[in-house]
């Protein structure tokens, strides 16, 4: 059921919304995914929610959702966003992540039609250290499952010249400009959607 919080707070119906002000006040108004504006204007951007931390679950709900996705005649995105699922711990929930990846996605042939994208509150690239800016530009509001279809993002890639890199190259450049401007509570104020001057 959709409206099912399973008695968990805020309610589903507030997640989905506060995600997708997330969306469009952060991801799409700067520009940080140049994928996310076409399926948000075509009305193809599925917002889901799993309640809880239990592993099981939360993964099962993850291999629902790639399955989902993976048919031949699907379009759009999903975001599946798990808020009780290790806020506070980004590598725990970047271990179902990967486990997904290389387990239940490998398992079932998954690997070249779809992807999952970490978002998370605490979200850390490899090679950076916590408290760099580039950081800001996967950190959601809740720990979040982007899932996208590998012909998809293969188009928005060819459009960029065929070099992804280019997105977080210009990323970085704008989170370091942001803060040299505003500084580092201006970049938290500005990723989390508030108005910046």
């Amino acid at each position: 059921d959709e409206d099912d919080s399973q008695g968990y707070h805020p309610p589903n119906a507030t997640i989905k919304s506060e995600t997708l002000t997330y969306l469009r006040d952060v991801i799409i108004q700067y520009n940080l995914c140049p994928f996310a504006s076409h399926p948000l204007r075509e009305n193809n951007i599925k917002v889901a929610t799993v309640r809880g931390s239990d592993d099981d679950f939360v993964a099962a709900s993850i291999a629902y959702e790639l399955a989902a996705l993976s048919g031949e005649d699907v379009r759009g995105t999903t975001l599946l966003v798990a808020p009780e699922y290790y806020p506070d711990d980004f590598e725990r929930y970047l271990r179902l992540v990967q486990c997904m990846e290389e387990d239940f996605m490998e398992e079932h042939e998954l690997k070249g039609i779809v992807q999952i994208a970490p978002f998370h509150p605490k979200f850390r690239f490899e090679g950076s250290e916590e408290d760099d800016v580039d950081n800001f530009t996967n950190r959601s509001p809740y720990p979040m499952f982007h899932i996208l279809r590998e012909d998809e993002v293969a188009i928005a890639v060819k459009r960029l010249g065929g070099d992804a890199s280019k997105v977080w190259g210009r990323n970085v450049r704008l989170l370091n400009a942001m803060e040299e401007k505003l500084g580092r509570g201006g970049v938290e104020r500005a990723m989390k959607g508030e108005k910046v001057d």
